[in-house]
């Protein structure tokens, strides 16, 4: 859930993968002390688990792909005259283009 979480909104609050890197490392260090200390040795599992884990992580980043193309092209996010001035020519060469 965090790696989701982190790589969907990442570009648009960055503070989330600084977030995401703790979380990971304390995660890792708590589950580390949990499997030497209190977790019995866990059944035996196929390779199919692995597979379904790489599959997740291919869905992470086209999701991460999709919200930064969102975002980034989002004119109230990343406001610009330059880009105003381009979306003011495009909307008078439409309309233009309406009346012929």
């Amino acid at each position: 859930v965090t790696y989701m979480v982190c790589m969907m909104y990442g570009l648009g609050l960055p503070v989330l993968m600084p977030i995401g890197c703790v979380s990971f490392v304390v995660v890792f260090w708590v589950d580390k002390w949990l499997f030497i200390r209190f977790y019995r040795t866990p059944p035996s599992y196929s390779h199919r688990i692995c597979v379904g884990a790489s599959t997740l992580l291919s869905w992470g980043v086209a999701l991460h792909c999709g919200f930064s193309m969102l975002i980034l092209s989002n004119g109230q996010i990343f406001y610009s005259a330059e880009n105003m001035a381009t979306h003011s020519a495009v909307e008078k060469y439409m309309a233009t283009q309406e009346r012929s």
